[in-house]
């Protein structure tokens, strides 16, 4: 079962840290009895629980996330969201532009104009921007 990754973590973790179940549950504001399942492997973690569980056994949240995924949807979803991941990558200096862009733009930045767009196509010398 792919769950078995994840329940192994978690029982790692709360052994490591001597985390009771209920201690756990409290910190991610559950049941005790839905914890104890999870880490029974009886019951998968819900999703909405990833960054809950992460936070109160301070664990690394992609790790947790990753595990749950396939947890939920097998180890070949994973690996497909993985590789869809990785192509979504960005550059360096395609992030750099975009924290340029982010720190001289207001909080309420509207989409760009048909005048917006022909102007970086034009600074970036890609031509005209399709509309």
């Amino acid at each position: 079962m792919n769950g078995d990754c994840l329940t192994n973590l978690i029982a790692r973790e709360m052994e490591a840290k001597q985390i009771s179940i209920e201690a756990l549950a409290d910190r991610m504001q559950l049941s005790a009895i839905l914890v104890e399942r999870v880490v029974s492997g009886s019951a998968k973690l819900p999703l909405d629980q990833v960054k809950p569980l992460a936070v109160a056994l301070k664990i690394d949240l992609n790790e947790v996330c990753a595990l749950a995924f396939a947890q939920h949807f097998g180890l070949q979803a994973q690996n497909l969201l993985r590789e869809l991941l990785v192509q979504a990558t960005l550059s360096d200096a395609e992030n750099e532009w975009l924290d340029l862009l982010r720190a001289a733009s207001p909080s309420n930045v509207a989409p760009p104009s048909r005048i917006g767009k022909r102007l970086i196509h034009s600074l970036l010398g890609g031509g005209t921007a399709a509309d």
